[in-house]
């Protein structure tokens, strides 16, 4: 063989081997084919997560408390009467408006013909150069006094209440001594019939469309002070037989009543007393509260005061607040609260006496299985449990202490009283923490309603959320175990 045949034979070989090793090199290994798989399905997963996420408007968890509370406009109750004139003629007082007295006092005199009243214009002309003696000087700064702390700039009908009151007051300051000093000139005669009152109680010469008031009659109207009516009865005017004269409160006490929110009025549920700030008066005092259905339909509130009425007498409306110690805790929006199903059991069920509670399933073999719980809520009779690997209609072993577990598995106890089927459920609030791209829900207790659309949670719950956690914001929009970011 040639030499050049020799050395194309050499080349043909080396050209063969070249294109083996080339084409064993397009194939992968095993291990790298199966990693690539994975690597792929990995990224079409997420891939796909991605398109299919939503976005969610998300709350960062913060410390809170009750700082702001509502205020109220509210309405005064009281057990009063109205007294109608049992004659016509010209009314005087013989009492101070506002003064308590007994049953068969003397309460006005009434003049018929009018001759009382002139007589009684000029005793106080001739008074006029005379000089007011200390008490009655006293009497006056005392009425200026009241009028200027109880004046409202903004309501104009006060100025002309006002007048009146005074004009009443001071006449008050004089009217008892001219009244015996013409008793003792009339030689006797009748000049006027005295009237007096058959309850005891604090006169008023005044009344309102609002006395008398009775609790099945109050509806949303009676807040608004353009439906509400006030009549005075001025010293000397002329008195119809059968029209209000004057009128009696029984008592000092009161109550006032104002529109409930649903808010409130899950707050104060349970509550027996409530302590009640009066903002214009400067003062805060506890009375029984009560809520119910106005004649409307809608909740109302009622607190009512043993005592303490005499500065509102004169009163009708009044801006309250309720008063309450702080509370804190975190503050969360209202709507990113939820709710979830959890299992309600006996507490004879539950074994507590390990670091973590326990409850025995019994298995299809009639076996029993430890089944590790987390206690969300507790009541005088059940535990509100989290539970895995149990479903509605599981019986569960009473007592389930170790020695008695083991027994019972022995045994195969079947004894009807000592199992309990697992049906009974409680929804408990909650709210979707966001952990980790997923909504994990997370269980509260509402401690508070703040009636500016938060809620005040007991940050000690157990399994709450925590500080700075996000959560989301608008509840009802997922569900639990939904992808967002």
């Amino acid at each position: 063989m040639s030499r050049s045949s020799e050395h194309h034979i050499r080349h043909s070989k080396n050209d063969l081997r070249s294109r083996r090793a080339m084409k064993n090199d397009m194939y992968l290994p095993y291990w790298a084919l199966i990693a690539l798989a994975i690597c792929i399905i990995y990224f079409a997963v997420h891939i796909f997560r991605l398109n299919d996420h939503r976005a969610v408007s998300s709350y960062q968890v913060i410390s809170g408390s009750n700082s702001t509370s509502n205020i109220y406009s509210a309405v005064i109750l009281r057990d009063e009467t109205i007294f109608l004139s049992p004659m016509d003629g010209y009314m005087n007082y013989y009492t101070k408006n506002g003064e308590r007295i007994g049953a068969n006092s003397i309460v006005c005199t009434m003049d018929a013909k009018g001759d009382f009243f002139k007589k009684m214009e000029e005793e106080m002309k001739a008074r006029e150069n005379n000089e007011l003696s200390e008490d009655t000087l006293n009497g006056f700064q005392q009425v200026l006094s009241r009028f200027n702390q109880n004046f409202d700039i903004h309501d104009y009908s006060e100025l002309y209440y006002g007048k009146y009151d005074i004009t009443n007051d001071l006449m008050d300051l004089m009217n008892t001594d001219i009244y015996n000093l013409i008793s003792k000139n009339s030689k006797g005669e009748a000049v006027f019939d005295m009237i007096k009152t058959t309850t005891p109680g604090i006169i008023m010469f005044s009344y309102d469309n609002y006395t008398d008031l009775k609790q099945t009659e109050v509806n949303d109207s009676l807040f608004n002070k353009s439906k509400y009516e006030l009549k005075k009865i001025a010293a000397g005017s002329f008195v119809e037989s059968g029209t209000p004269l004057y009128r009696v409160v029984k008592s000092d006490a009161f109550s006032v009543i104002f529109p409930l929110q649903d808010s409130d009025k899950l707050q104060y549920f349970l509550s027996q007393k409530i302590s009640i700030i009066f903002k214009e008066q400067g003062v805060t005092l506890e009375g029984a509260y009560t809520h119910f259905t106005g004649a409307d339909g809608k909740s109302y509130a009622r607190v009512d005061f043993s005592g303490n009425g005499y500065p509102f007498l004169n009163t009708r409306f009044v801006n309250i607040q309720i008063a309450e110690s702080n509370i804190s805790g975190f503050k969360i929006p209202v709507g990113a609260v939820t709710e979830k199903e959890y299992f309600a059991v006996p507490k004879d069920y539950v074994n507590t006496s390990k670091a973590t509670p326990y409850l025995m399933v019994y298995t299809d073999t009639g076996e029993l299985s430890k089944r590790q719980v987390s206690i969300i809520r507790s009541t005088d009779d059940e535990y509100i449990i989290s539970v895995s690997d149990v479903e509605k209609g599981d019986e569960l072993y009473y007592k389930p202490d170790e020695d008695v577990v083991s027994a019972a598995s022995e045994a195969q106890e079947a004894t009807t009283n000592l199992r309990y089927r697992l049906f009974n459920t409680q929804k408990i609030k909650g709210v979707y923490n966001i952990d980790r791209g997923y909504t994990v829900f997370k269980p509260i207790e509402i401690i508070y309603t703040t009636g500016d659309g938060y809620y005040i949670i007991d940050k000690d719950a157990p399994f709450t959320v925590k500080e700075y956690e996000r959560i989301s914001n608008n509840a009802a929009d997922y569900e639990e175990g939904d992808f967002v970011y």
